[in-house]
């Protein structure tokens, strides 16, 4: 195999874009998906500064990043752990247009079950990811006092009376 042209790399991409709209379109008319599309429509409307086609676009550019420097080959198939945290902020219900039957005619905010979301159990990739970002170390550093820490020998238990009077 020869050294690809720029050209030609423009060209696979091309092919290899539209192949997958295409094959995705046929797939949608055979299920008879809502609402439905025809592969004009879809150039004509796909937006290359709309955020969301941005995000699938970098995420699918980490992904073929990552799987790229895999050495098994059945792991190539499967996906990133931080591919699939990146689908799963895409989709936040914050981000998710509803009917409009379901907006309580406050722009931009859905109504909430609030017993819902307060017994569910917390979501553990969004605490794992918290605790990637804090780095807390809780040994002091300057001879064994924390800082901001504050102790005072004046200090009395709850319902002691202080010896100390004011006159």
């Amino acid at each position: 195999m020869g050294k690809w042209t720029v050209g030609y790399h423009d060209e696979v991409l091309r092919a290899k874009m539209k192949s997958l709209v295409s094959g995705a379109i046929k797939r949608s008319k055979l299920e008879n998906a809502e609402p439905w599309i025809s592969y004009d429509t879809f150039v004509e409307e796909l937006d290359s500064g709309d955020s969301f086609t941005t995000s699938i676009i970098d995420i699918l550019v980490k992904e073929l990043a990552e799987r790229h420097f895999r050495h098994n080959e059945a792991d190539r198939g499967l996906i990133a752990d931080r591919t699939a945290l990146s689908l799963k902020r895409l989709s936040n219900p914050v981000r998710v247009y509803g009917a409009r039957s379901d907006w309580r005619g406050v722009v931009g905010r859905r109504g909430v079950d609030l017993t819902e979301y307060l017994s569910a159990p917390p979501d553990q990739d969004e605490m794992d990811e918290d605790d990637e970002d804090v780095n807390v170390s809780y040994e002091p550093a300057n001879g064994g006092i924390l800082e901001g820490a504050r102790i005072n020998s004046e200090l009395h238990p709850v319902g002691r009376v202080s010896q100390t009077r004011i006159l």
